[in-house]
């Protein structure tokens, strides 16, 4: 599922103070590693997602079942957290947040994550070389994140950093049509 503008700015407001807290507490990995897990828990449970983001169930609810299976698994701060995101009713933006607190994570490590679109799967060696040369050209250790898009044609679309490069078929075609448009008009 992918996220909204509006929980996008959600996640990085929340996942900054964390990341921060976290680094003072020197427990960053800690808490990356217990936020994934909870992330597990929430996507792969139903009901469980769907009780803490439903506004029909009193928040206080909520934070005891929170307390209640975590208390024991999760890091304290880690648990704090989660209490305030979902006392403050951001829940349904979780995904968000956790994905804006492991991008500081892969930026204090050193990794960036580009996100490429295809049209079809990518053999295991194609995947490997294209990491590689991400890599070398991005000069950073790089997360592939690979998502399969036949409308693309072919090609690929790059985005990394805020950045796309849109080298696919169907993007170099609206690219011509749209040269050929502006010749016409001038």
């Amino acid at each position: 599922m992918r996220s909204t503008d509006i929980g996008i700015r959600i996640g990085q407001i929340y996942a900054l103070p964390l990341f921060e807290l976290a680094s003072e507490s020197k427990c960053v990995e800690t808490v990356e590693q217990d936020l994934a897990g909870f992330m597990e828990v929430f996507q792969a449970e139903s009901k469980f997602d769907r009780f803490l983001v439903s506004p029909q169930f009193v928040t206080d609810d909520k934070c005891s079942l929170l307390k209640t299976l975590f208390s024991d698994r999760l890091h304290e701060l880690t648990l704090r957290f989660l209490l305030v995101v979902v006392r403050h009713g951001r829940a349904p933006f979780f995904a968000d947040i956790v994905a804006a607190y492991q991008k500081h994570f892969r930026a204090m490590a050193g990794r960036t994550t580009v996100e490429v679109t295809v049209a079809k799967p990518l053999a295991a060696g194609e995947q490997q070389s294209l990491t590689k040369d991400l890599a070398q050209a991005l000069d950073a250790r790089v997360d592939l994140d690979v998502i399969h898009d036949p409308a693309i044609l072919g090609g690929t679309i790059l985005r990394y950093e805020g950045r796309m490069v849109d080298n696919s078929v169907r993007g170099r075609l609206r690219q011509a049509v749209s040269t050929i448009m502006n010749q016409r008009k001038g």
